[in-house]
């Protein structure tokens, strides 16, 4: 009789998870494995949900990080402002990097880049800014960012600390 490959496995988060592949597992292993996922495994759902804060604290810190290499100051606003603000103007930085400078078509230099996108983020100051775009694309990012700048002093740092 021939082990079976796929299996009902009620995990222990309490949902179930139908026909799941086993193939890839070696036999003699699979009847273990399906205990350990009834016992301590979760569907990706709940796992997600489980350690959301885990993934928000590490993308949190990549992003305070990120600050030094950009020469970003900190984002004014509440502390759920803040975290949220940096982490968002940290993925729009990083994937406009490896957009405009390091991908297959890439279409400003370092320099450019500097100029045209770091150096307006640099000015504005409101997490709630970045917030509030969450959702531009990376090729309207540029012009978002000058028309900050220009049009909203709200949201742009001043140049005068005191």
């Amino acid at each position: 009789m021939a082990i079976p490959t796929h299996y009902d496995i009620k995990l222990s988060c309490g949902h179930t998870e139908k026909n799941k592949d086993l193939s890839q597992k070696p036999a003699g292993e699979r009847a273990q494995f399906v205990k350990w996922l009834e016992h301590k495994g979760q569907c990706w759902n709940c796992y997600t949900k489980a350690n959301k804060d885990e993934y928000a604290q590490r993308d949190y810190e990549e992003a305070v990080e990120n600050m030094a290499v950009f020469g970003l100051n900190e984002l004014e606003g509440t502390e759920k402002q803040v975290r949220a603000g940096t982490r968002i103007r940290n993925h729009k930085l990083v994937a406009a990097l490896e957009t405009f400078v390091r991908g297959d078509n890439p279409s400003m230099d370092e320099d450019e880049f500097e100029t045209r996108i770091v150096e307006p983020a640099r000015r504005i100051a409101r997490a709630g800014y970045w917030i509030a775009n969450i959702e531009v694309e990376l090729e309207d990012l540029e012009e978002i960012l000058e028309t900050a700048v220009e049009n909203h002093p709200q949201d742009v740092e001043s140049e005068n600390p005191f």
